[in-house]
């Protein structure tokens, strides 16, 4: 969890690596919520996991589909320029 992040915070200038640490932050939570369903036995952290893994998919989706277009756009994926689309 805490190597997400600090990645999001140190590496602030690149889109594709502020995703993959936002990524990072999510499968640390579903280890969590799995570990805590596996220490109780109960199912609500799986389904937990499973509604976190879903959403992580579609994030990350809809952040690489930006990206890219943004990529297209300016040639470059650096965050600091990404006030120049307002």
């Amino acid at each position: 969890f805490w190597s997400g992040l600090i990645g999001a915070v140190v590496f602030r200038r690149n889109l594709i690596v502020m995703l993959l640490c936002t990524e990072i932050v999510m499968l640390a939570c579903n280890m969590n919520f799995l570990f805590a369903a596996a220490y109780l036995n109960d199912m609500t952290g799986v389904i937990m996991s499973i509604t976190i893994t879903t959403i992580a998919a579609c994030e990350t989706a809809i952040g690489l589909a930006l990206c890219v277009t943004y990529f297209h756009i300016r040639s470059a994926t650096d965050v600091e320029a990404l006030n120049l689309l307002k």
